[in-house]
């Protein structure tokens, strides 16, 4: 345990001198070389009454009781410590005393203090000489021991005396009296710690610095091991905390090693510690010479710089980490992950310039997937995406090091090869094509067709180059795709004719557009007939787009609303007084609603030849469970356009007032839907149909310009072939498309739509960002839909005109869902 105070050197070697003699003087008194005082006293009381009874003897027949009590006197007054004295009788009478012997005697009896001797007159006992003294002192003056008190007399005195003669004695001793005044004075000037130890690093020497940075002063230091300190290395490689016992060890200094030492107040203090070993004039080591230099501030700082050197690093490299991903953004395709154009002609004229330069050969290819358009038709926007993931992978996979990968827009890929013949590329763009040939998706495959081209003296250009690649590809493409063409494999006199080359297989050409010519005649025939109806389908058709957007692509969606505008068409043959019935129809007027529904499904298939679109018209009043039809055509097996269209055409039924009842609000009609949602109603539609209507945003009414019906005609006329555009990511046919109707809104005063196809050509220009173009195609698209609505609006505006008395309206609709329960 450490003291709270700090003991002299000399006065602890005092105390072990001191404790040294005790320990001998109990011993002595134990083995009985010294005698006992208590002993003492008691054999000279006896021997003091045996010497008085003895003379009392003598004189007792001839001394009478006087003479007694003289002589009784007498012997009391040479013993202090006696109580009382009595001479008693055999019969026990009491001759003469001393003092109250009678209660004293009595008192002592408890005591071993009682001496009684026997008295005898001419040979003969006739009494006894009784005699009480004090009982002998069982106590010191300073304990209950007065050997224990000469025992604390006899230390006290000698730890004085050999204190003050060991101060003497170890004064000339002291190796730091033996140092010079001035010396002592410049080491404690050092502001390093310094030490001189002996070979047991025994501390000989230390200066003021190093007695302050341990707290403990240069008595307690002198002799003391420098083991006791519990130095710890400090160093980032773990060496030894002793370099003094290296230093003697090594016979060789040690120097810079980091010591690290907790003082009183657990404050860690880091210590650059260097030592020497000291030799005498025969070159051995005596001892050694260390040095403690406190650099807890400098370490300190060092954690604090190393700290921010880390911090700085992990900035960098995150710093670096984003530059690269902004990089990848600002160069790759977001959808393939290939260069994109500009990157793609940046790397591609510093090659051309390399190539010419030094000679070196260089070729292209042109990569198009075969029939991509009628993936896109066929199994929708979302696989086609995939298909493209698949083909650049592929190509990337494919391709050497060395080899620049783009996407050149669209379903169309450009490879660059530098330090490639013509033979190589060959043989590089036949193992793409058996590659991509080789891939497989849900229910289809695909190929390709290759044009490879190389550098030659006609080529003076980079863009000369890839237009011998695509020459190249256009001839693989005529000859029946899914193959490889070289550019010296092609005709110079051929001509490229992009029209003559299809981009959907032959089994599907039939199902490319929709004249819009007819839709639009239709619609305005079922509007003048009865504008209600008219404005029905144009409502439905709004909602089955919003519903459909993600679902289907954007060819599909538009298909999805022509069904919708013209799913009621068969009633412009319904006579009026059934058409206009103001109460409930009777069975004959129903089945004339009916037939008038099978004239409406052929009025569309004869129009347009088109069987998704006749699809959707036929199906769409199928209920989801099967419900009354016994044909098999349940769930998902019913187009999703029919199950969107029955979902739509119900709701806006309901919410819409009617002669004959008043309409539901938005929240009725929704609890209905889910009411029939697995019976009639696809439920999972059901739910994203409501989402739908509940997003405000994305239900606003656009405010779109008021224009005339010939430019809506206009404007619808390119709606499908702005959606196709779209799906098939062909960016410059969306360019050529964004120019042409920006010039048409422009000239017929429609400015949102002129000023969103400003704003989508700007992005064409620039990056062609994929999301970007999406989203303000689609925007765009939604304002040509629009537009749609001034065909009823004007055939409306006409009857308004024309009719004397205004034609009380009924719903068509209405009259015409032969199994809806709603």
């Amino acid at each position: 345990m450490k003291l709270p105070f700090k003991i002299p050197v000399v006065a602890n070697i005092s105390l072990s001198l001191v404790g040294l003699l005790a320990s001998v003087l109990t011993v002595v008194t134990f083995v009985g070389i010294m005698p006992d005082s208590n002993e003492q006293a008691l054999k000279r009381r006896k021997e003091l009454c045996e010497s008085s009874a003895i003379g009392f003897s003598l004189m007792a027949d001839r001394i009478d009781r006087r003479t007694m009590q003289k002589y009784l006197d007498a012997f009391a007054s040479r013993c202090s410590d006696l109580a009382s004295l009595g001479v008693r009788r055999d019969d026990g009478t009491l001759i003469v005393e001393v003092g109250d012997h009678a209660r004293e005697w009595a008192k002592s009896a408890e005591t071993d203090s009682q001496i009684w001797v026997r008295l005898y007159s001419q040979g003969e006992p006739w009494g006894n000489l009784e005699a009480a003294f004090d009982p002998v002192a069982d106590s010191g003056w300073l304990t209950s021991d007065p050997e224990m008190d000469q025992l604390l007399f006899v230390s006290g005195i000698c730890f004085v005396i050999y204190f003050f003669y060991l101060r003497i004695v170890l004064k000339q001793l002291n190796p730091a009296n033996v140092i010079p005044a001035r010396v002592r004075e410049a080491l404690d000037t050092l502001a390093e710690g310094l030490l001189i130890m002996d070979r047991s690093d025994c501390i000989v020497l230390a200066n003021r610095a190093f007695e302050n940075a341990t707290g403990t002063c240069s008595d307690r230091l002198i002799g003391t091991s420098i083991s006791t300190f519990k130095f710890v290395s400090a160093d980032e490689v773990q060496e030894s905390a002793n370099p003094w016992k290296d230093a003697l060890k090594s016979d060789a200094s040690v120097t810079g090693r980091l010591l690290g030492y907790e003082t009183d107040g657990n404050e860690t203090r880091i210590f650059s510690v260097s030592s020497s070993p000291i030799k005498d004039d025969s070159g051995k080591p005596r001892g050694t010479l260390t040095t403690f230099e406190d650099v807890t501030h400098l370490e300190k700082k060092k954690r604090e710089l190393t700290t921010m050197v880390e911090c700085l690093q992990e900035s960098s490299i995150a710093i670096k980490q984003q530059n690269c991903e902004l990089e990848h953004l600002a160069t790759r395709d977001p959808l393939t992950g290939c260069l994109n154009r500009r990157s793609f002609f940046e790397r591609f004229d510093s090659e051309w310039k390399t190539a010419n330069r030094y000679e070196n050969p260089l070729c292209a290819m042109m990569v198009d997937i075969d029939f991509f358009k009628s993936i896109n038709d066929t199994y929708g926007h979302s696989m086609g995406d995939e298909v493209l993931r698949q083909v650049a992978a592929t190509l990337m996979d494919t391709a050497r090091e060395s080899d620049i990968v783009s996407r050149y827009g669209g379903e169309e890929f450009s490879v660059l090869l530098p330090m490639t013949t013509i033979d190589d590329a060959a043989v590089l763009a036949e193992r793409i094509r058996s590659k991509v040939e080789a891939l497989r998706f849900p229910g289809f495959s695909i190929t390709t067709s290759v044009g490879v081209s190389t550098r030659t003296e006609a080529t003076l250009e980079p863009q000369d180059l890839l237009d011998q690649a695509d020459k190249c590809l256009y001839a693989a493409k005529r000859g029946g795709r899914n193959q490889v063409v070289r550019w010296d494999e092609v005709p110079e006199d051929m001509v490229v004719d992009e029209s003559k080359i299809s981009r959907v297989k032959e089994e599907q050409t039939d199902a490319s557009s929709v004249p819009y010519h007819a839709v639009t005649a239709l619609i305005s025939a079922l509007a003048y007939r009865d504008q209600s109806t008219a404005t029905h389908g144009r409502r439905v058709a709004d909602l089955c787009v919003a519903t459909a957007e993600g679902l289907l692509s954007l060819k599909d969606c538009y298909t999805l609303e022509v069904a919708a505008l013209l799913h009621d068409i068969g009633k412009i043959g319904v006579p009026d007084h059934i058409l206009l019935k103001p109460g409930p129809l009777t069975q004959d007027e129903w089945d004339v609603m009916r037939r008038n529904d099978t004239i409406g499904k052929e009025i569309i298939r004869a129009s347009f030849g088109l069987p998704s679109l006749t699809e959707i018209v036929e199906h769409y009043q199928r209920h989801y469970d099967g419900g009354p039809s016994q044909d098999g055509l349940a769930g998902n097996s019913i187009p999703l356009g029919a199950r969107i269209l029955a979902i739509a055409d119900a709701y806006d039924a309901m919410i819409s007032d009617q002669v004959f009842r008043k309409g539901r609000s938005k929240r009725e009609a929704a609890m209905e839907l889910r009411r029939c949602a697995g019976t009639q109603f696809d439920p999972e539609l059901v739910e994203r149909f409501i989402a739908t209507i509940s997003d405000k945003n994305r239900m606003r009414q656009l405010d779109s310009d008021q224009v005339s019906t010939d430019t809506a005609l206009v404007i619808g006329l390119q709606i499908e072939r702005l959606a196709e555009a779209l799906d098939d990511h062909d960016y410059d046919s969306l360019d050529a498309m964004s120019t042409r109707l920006q010039m048409t809104a422009e000239k017929y005063g429609a400015q949102r739509i002129s000023s969103k196809a400003s704003e989508l050509k700007r992005v064409l220009d620039s990056d062609r960002d994929h999301q970007s173009i999406t989203q303000i195609a689609s925007e765009m698209l939604d304002l040509c839909r629009f537009t749609q609505h001034s065909f009823v609006d004007a055939v409306s505006r006409e009857r308004q005109s024309s009719d004397e008395k205004p034609r009380q309206a009924s719903s068509l609709h209405d009259r015409g869902v032969t199994s809806n329960p709603l």
